[in-house]
């Protein structure tokens, strides 16, 4: 099924303002709407790629009229050979990688990332880059603007992106004892931002087990009682299913009561409940890799 997105949509998504918008349809007829009831515009996922590739080209210097008069082709041919060279602020490559995605385009996002990389570093491209986006498309995804396979596409090259990165970091001594241990609750699916926790742990050269997603308390307790780690870091982002959120964090945290129960995730920001003192909330990465730094 075709998506279709309203003006506003289109507003949201690319940043520009409907009138905007409706200047530029009108006067370069750079869109072409298709028209329902009541004379009421929608879009296509074609209208939006060229929206966000002509706003990409306006915001790297060309004016309106001269990207209007470019071919379809042409247009493909002078992105191809700006994005080379020329991105400098974050919402470029955000708009990319939306484009990327809704192309299902993977050298496109290759592309995306590897200049963000080179010209900025791994975690800058990271934080400001690739999470910012991910909130993006999650909102995207609310409205119904994003298909489940564009979601699952891009979610997957975001994940051989950080483990790559992972697997590149010298491996901790062996002899060390386990520090911390990463997992997700059973029914949690989403990793990326574990991952990425993974990654700035690494770095710091202490030994981690990563145990992954949905793993059921039951097994968590296992392994805690096995290895005896420190820190026990997960997120929360979907509500838990079998207890409340208090009461689960209680439970992680009876687990570990002589070290630190690190916990981040929508559903811990979302709800106010007490916490014991050892448990420990962060907002994102700079956060959690002062944490770390302060808890070697």
């Amino acid at each position: 099924m075709q998506i279709k997105y309203s003006i506003k949509d289109l507003e949201r998504l690319s940043g520009i303002k409907a009138h905007t918008i409706r200047i530029w349809e009108q006067r370069y007829h750079l869109l072409a709407p298709d028209r329902g009831g009541r004379n009421i515009r929608s879009y296509s996922n074609n209208e939006l790629k060229k929206l966000l590739n002509v706003n990409f080209l306006n915001q790297c210097g060309y004016k309106i009229s001269d990207i209007a008069a470019l071919t379809d082709e042409e247009l493909k041919e002078k992105l191809s050979s700006i994005t080379k060279n020329n991105f400098n602020e974050s919402s470029d490559y955000i708009n990319m990688l939306i484009i990327a995605m809704i192309e299902v385009d993977e050298d496109k996002f290759n592309q995306v990332v590897s200049d963000c990389v080179s010209k900025h570093g791994f975690e800058y491209c990271v934080d400001k880059i690739i999470f910012p986006f991910l909130r993006k498309i999650g909102i995207m995804w609310i409205a119904g603007d994003v298909n489940p396979a564009q979601e699952h596409f891009i979610s997957h090259l975001i994940r051989q992106k950080i483990i790559v990165q992972i697997d590149i970091l010298k491996s901790p001594s062996s002899e060390m004892a386990c520090k911390h241990i990463l997992y997700l609750p059973e029914g949690e699916w989403h990793e990326l931002s574990l991952l990425y926790y993974t990654y700035l742990i690494k770095k710091t050269g202490v030994r981690y087990l990563y145990l992954g997603q949905s793993v059921p308390f039951d097994d968590i307790k296992i392994i805690v009682e096995q290895v005896k780690p420190k820190t026990i870091i997960t997120i929360i982002t979907t509500p838990l299913l079998e207890v409340s959120l208090s009461e689960y964090i209680t439970k992680v945290a009876q687990l570990i009561p002589n070290g630190k129960l690190l916990i981040s995730g929508f559903q811990i920001h979302k709800e106010k409940i007490s916490l014991s003192e050892n448990v420990n909330t962060f907002s994102d990465s700079k956060d959690f890799y002062s944490f770390i730094e302060d808890n070697q």
